[in-house]
């Protein structure tokens, strides 16, 4: 994953619940990941079309930056966040 890329991945939380992310290499060592439901009505936010674009939610046109804060709503809290690192030739998603 080349930095400003945005790749689709998923994690699966305490409980089973299964989360999609979405996990954007923002440096050569820094790497991260949101939730892609939506805070507003929990849609799935779209991946950016490009490096740089945001997270859109195809329901009601809430935009989010890569690293989950609200660039419009109607949503009004930021996406989840997850811990996230590269390992090597991977990255670790930690769920909470």
């Amino acid at each position: 994953m080349g930095v400003g890329q945005t790749v689709a991945a998923s994690i699966r939380l305490v409980g089973g619940l299964v989360t999609p992310l979405a996990v954007t290499r923002t440096g050569e060592s820094a790497v991260v990941a949101v939730s892609r439901v939506c805070t507003h009505e929990n849609c799935t936010v779209d991946l950016p079309a490009r490096s740089g674009a945001s997270l859109d939610c195809p329901c009601h046109g809430s935009r989010f930056l890569v690293t989950g804060q609200v660039v419009n709503g109607p949503a009004t809290r930021p996406l989840s966040s997850f811990p996230a690192r590269i390992a090597g030739a991977e990255v670790v998603v930690s769920g909470v």
